[in-house]
């Protein structure tokens, strides 16, 4: 019998929320209750669940995760040495803790226990299994080295496979989490292809809160005996999600590449769609500046989690280049680069 997916014997289910003035959370995958997905815990740690800690973007994707769960187990039957393999090792796990017989969780805090602390960020699509809330960052902050400046968070980033809803499409994605000069990042990625002979819902993304984004279609034809492929976007003109402006676009344009940019939250968000063959390459990608997450209140955190911010952010491409160039720092794989044309002229997120 497999018992590294037996319950925990941390604490109880039952058990008093707060213990010592700490309180445990959960993963921001939560692939299984009391483990987490393998990739988040490659060794298999026990890890207390607290049922206490509801989060808002988790909507009846059980479907998924039970089809996730039972993949991750078949390839540990199969292959564990290679299922459970460590590629780096984790801030949060040292090794005095790995020789203890019931490890502390990977994920404790002493922030106020309430909404503010345990709300998480809405993901790009409602359907992407990821849920990061400012005591996951709290706690990765209070172990990092004070010399450290520049850090992948491998706790906090994760990648998987997902449907947009319940028989629908699938596409992959990633989640990835930067510390960067005192300041936590985050590259957010979905990534959709649309094969000619299936069609799909409108989809809609989300940069921030105030700053969505759908995608209706797209349709396929044939012109002259080539392929096209089309799709009509909607997104805000403005910061107003009242104003919007809509753009039909088809393959023979070429390459569709926008940056959208919120005027409130510290977001940027990446859009391309281009036809490869007979596929619709589809690709959203967030660049978002989380704050310090010394303070729950820091308006890169607020406005991201509530929305609530004052409208004074310089439009520019300063944010998403930071985290791109961040991302490249650290080796991090699927840095995509595309022009983008803007008033001052072509824009490439490697350059200074």
């Amino acid at each position: 019998m497999d018992t590294r997916f037996t319950n925990s014997n941390i604490c109880p289910l039952d058990s008093e929320v707060k213990r010592g003035g700490w309180w445990y959370g959960h993963l921001p995958c939560v692939c299984h209750s009391n483990r987490g997905c393998c990739q988040h815990n490659p060794a298999a740690l026990p890890i207390y669940h607290n049922h206490h800690l509801p989060s808002n973007a988790r909507s009846a994707h059980y479907y998924t995760r039970l089809l996730s769960w039972i993949w991750h187990s078949f390839q540990t039957f199969l292959q564990p040495e290679k299922t459970f393999h460590v590629a780096s090792k984790p801030l949060l796990i040292d090794d005095e803790s790995a020789k203890e017989a019931e490890p502390l969780p990977p994920f404790c805090s002493e922030l106020p226990f309430d909404s503010q602390s345990v709300d998480t960020l809405a993901p790009s699509h409602p359907s992407m299994p990821y849920h990061l809330a400012i005591y996951h960052l709290d706690c990765v902050r209070r172990q990092l080295q004070p010399e450290v400046e520049v850090a992948f968070i491998p706790e906090l980033s994760c990648s998987g496979t997902s449907c947009f809803y319940p028989n629908g499409p699938s596409y992959t994605w990633s989640s990835e989490i930067y510390f960067q000069t005192g300041t936590f990042l985050q590259k957010q990625e979905l990534h959709y292809i649309v094969h000619k002979s299936f069609s799909c819902r409108t989809l809609t993304f989300s940069l921030c809160p105030h700053v969505p984004l759908k995608i209706t279609g797209p349709w396929f034809t044939e012109d002259n005996g080539f392929l096209t492929a089309r799709a009509l976007l909607r997104y805000p003109r403005k910061r107003f999600e009242e104003d919007y402006n809509f753009k039909l676009w088809t393959s023979k344009m070429g390459r569709f590449a926008r940056m959208s940019m919120c005027n409130t939250c510290h977001a940027d968000g990446e859009t391309t769609l281009e036809l490869v063959g007979q596929q619709l390459h589809i690709r959203y990608t967030c660049y978002r500046d989380l704050g310090s997450a010394t303070d729950r209140s820091t308006p890169q955190w607020r406005s991201l989690l509530t929305g609530q911010g004052v409208i004074n952010r310089h439009m520019s491409f300063a944010l998403c280049k930071r985290v791109w160039q961040t991302a490249q720092q650290l080796g991090r794989p699927n840095l995509h680069l595309v022009p983008h044309v803007w008033s001052q002229g072509v824009v490439y997120l490697n350059e200074p």
